[in-house]
């Protein structure tokens, strides 16, 4: 029978094996010989083929784990080094198949559907070229998430791409906060135990805050450098943002996690997911093409890690709090609006003293 450990503030193994609609567990002798047998195709079929496609044609890369896991969400590869490196840098969600990946392959699919629509101008007496790309992306973003056999987290992702396709095929005028909620309603309604997983409430607070910091700067006036404004202040609201949770959830905040994301999530999220991906499309026709490809994804890896290695390797990396009460994420919680989303200088004063009981 699933159970664990009842250490206060630490993982809580049994709840989790609940949500994920576990009731027992067992362990398998001979784990290096065991196969899926299945005598019709199936996708955890052709996700264990791929895996082992690409640990094949990459041999002894190192960061090939990796590899395999941004196509199949299947991180059981990646070694215990990188993941610490990765937590301790605060990039370990660019590491498997997320909400992020799956929005970046639906952006793709939709700019190469509505190009191609675009090339002849009778097509698009027939249909405007937008819904051919928001069709095309939802088709990528599906295939993208079956690759990562349907699991929560990617068909939160699913899900909230979903109610964006269907606004933009109706073309209608809503807000971003209305399509968040509609997604979190359809989330529950799908698996209504999501919400005991950390990955729900990481993934709904972070789009949250994007949207709130995109209402908060309607007001200002553009400059030249507003995109590169932009991109610096997504990553440093999202990293003070997430503070309450992360301790809460995690005891740990890593202080570097904004700059490493900065450099991180452009960087595997334009080069190396999708020459990882090209490369699974060309594993079983042209594999000598693919592996190419992955020695390239692994080189991509091994730049990025000339960063990621040195900065976790800092003793200040990482800062421990106390496991937070209920009280002490509230007011920190508070604090943080007040901090980042207030243009008014004398509430940011209250919003620091706020913090203050979360260290």
């Amino acid at each position: 029978p699933a159970h664990g450990y009842a250490n206060p503030g630490g993982f809580d193994y049994e709840g989790w094996l609940f949500s994920k609609g576990i009731s027992a567990t067992g362990y398998v002798r001979q784990a290096d010989s065991a196969m899926l047998l299945e005598t019709e195709f199936s996708p955890h079929a052709y996700r264990q083929s791929l895996s082992a496609s690409i640990r094949a044609l990459t041999g002894e890369a190192e960061f090939s784990g990796i590899l395999v896991a941004l196509v199949t969400g299947d991180r059981q590869y990646i070694s215990a080094e990188q993941w610490q490196t990765l937590s301790r840098t605060g990039t370990s969600h660019l590491m498997a198949i997320s909400g992020l990946h799956v929005g970046l392959v639906y952006g793709l699919f939709y700019f190469l559907g509505s190009w191609c629509w675009r090339c002849r101008a009778s097509f698009m007496l027939f249909r405007p070229a937008q819904d051919v790309g928001v069709l095309t992306g939802f088709i990528g973003a599906l295939m993208y998430a079956g690759l990562a056999g349907f699991s929560i987290p990617t068909l939160r992702a699913l899900i909230m791409v979903s109610v964006l396709a269907l606004v933009m095929w109706r073309r209608q005028r809503t807000s971003p906060l209305d399509v968040l909620q509609t997604a979190v309603v359809l989330v529950l309604l799908y698996d209504p135990l999501a919400f005991m997983s950390a990955g729900f409430w990481l993934s709904f607070v972070a789009v949250a805050l994007i949207l709130f910091m995109h209402v908060s700067e309607r007001s200002r006036a553009r400059t030249s450098f507003h995109g590169l404004f932009r991109l610096v202040r997504v990553q440093w609201v999202l990293g003070l943002g997430m503070i309450p949770l992360t301790s809460l959830l995690f005891s740990q905040v890593s202080v570097i996690a904004p700059v490493m994301n900065l450099l991180a999530v452009p960087w595997v999220g334009l080069l190396v997911v999708p020459v990882t991906l090209l490369a699974s499309v060309f594993a079983a026709a042209i594999p000598g093409l693919a592996s190419l490809m992955l020695l390239l994804a692994d080189s991509l890896m091994q730049l990025l890690w000339q960063v990621l290695l040195p900065a976790s390797s800092s003793e200040y990396a990482v800062i421990y709090p106390a496991h937070p009460s209920w009280w002490v994420v509230v007011c920190s919680s508070m604090g943080l609006v007040l901090l980042l989303f207030q243009h008014n200088g004398w509430l940011r004063g209250p919003g620091v003293l706020l913090l203050l009981p979360l260290f």
